[in-house]
């Protein structure tokens, strides 16, 4: 594995870009039968419950654009402020200004779905300070890899082995703490349905919001069609303290209704090959 994102590394700084993307969707394809065959089929799995179309040539796609998802990370030093529009477009940003005046922080809450690493770049752009929470590898060079080039962006990397003292450091800065909530990595998480289906997500969002106050703001880095990146802030999801037992099922439901609506748009850039669906 080392080799692989050493050899896309190679890619990025030597060849030029168009080259370097039909040779890393040359290398997904041959990856697609091979070593990601086990992801393949957990990916057909997980979107079997609300993809009708050819699920075959969807997954393919999607291993394709993971590919270019790897390769543009490694094209994260080339980003900075006087570029980065050309190819990230932020929606409805105001919505993250206005949260943060409160002053108690900002929880960016997204997905293993489009392009979060460029996503997060773009926040430190424009002038936020960003906390991010990561899984190390278990390959020091790879872990290695994907935090000097954040850190260079001026992301604070914080570890989940620490994540808890680390997310509650940056929000009571006041700065934003990025968050996937769509995979639980080390808690239990919260059971609920998606697509009719049962699976799990993280309880820390939540959590990390009602001990702080923080605001809660749903954001993805989507490709569309004019080949750059939009970066959709949802409304803020409210988390009343008073009523909390009476409706915290509804406001992970609203974070549930709001993943579901991105996921099936763009299904094609949800990352997810491991298995997503349990029995409980």
């Amino acid at each position: 594995m080392s080799l692989f994102f050493l050899f896309i590394d190679i890619l990025g700084k030597f060849l030029p870009k168009k080259v370097a993307e039909f040779v890393s969707k040359r290398i997904s394809d041959i990856c697609y039968f091979t070593i990601y065959r086990k992801g393949v089929l957990n990916y057909r799995e997980n979107i079997s419950p609300f993809y009708n179309g050819n699920i075959r040539k969807l997954s393919l796609r999607c291993v394709r654009n993971f590919s270019l998802f790897i390769y543009e990370f490694v094209l994260l030093p080339r980003l900075n402020k006087r570029n980065f529009k050309k190819y990230i477009f932020p929606v409805n940003i105001e919505k993250v200004y206005e949260a943060r005046k409160r002053g108690k922080g900002v929880i960016i809450l997204t997905a293993h779905l489009g392009n979060y690493e460029w996503g997060a770049a773009m926040l430190t752009f424009l002038g936020f300070p960003l906390t991010v929470i990561s899984l190390p590898y278990r390959n020091r060079f790879i872990t290695n890899f994907y935090e000097e080039k954040r850190t260079q962006k001026g992301m604070k990397v914080v570890y989940i082995k620490n994540a808890i003292t680390g997310s509650l450091k940056a929000l009571k800065n006041n700065e934003l703490l990025a968050l996937l909530g769509d995979r639980v990595f080390n808690e239990e998480g919260i059971k609920v349905e998606m697509f009719g289906k049962k699976t799990i997500i993280p309880s820390g969002p939540f959590y990390l919001s009602l001990r702080t106050g923080a605001a809660i703001i749903p954001a993805f880095a989507l490709k569309e069609r004019d080949n750059r990146y939009h970066v959709y802030f949802e409304d803020e999801i409210k988390l009343d303290k008073k009523n909390l037992e009476e409706n915290k099922n509804l406001y992970i439901s609203k974070w549930m209704e709001i993943l579901e609506k991105y996921v099936r748009k763009y299904p094609e850039q949800w990352y997810r090959f491991d298995r997503l669906w349990i029995e409980f």
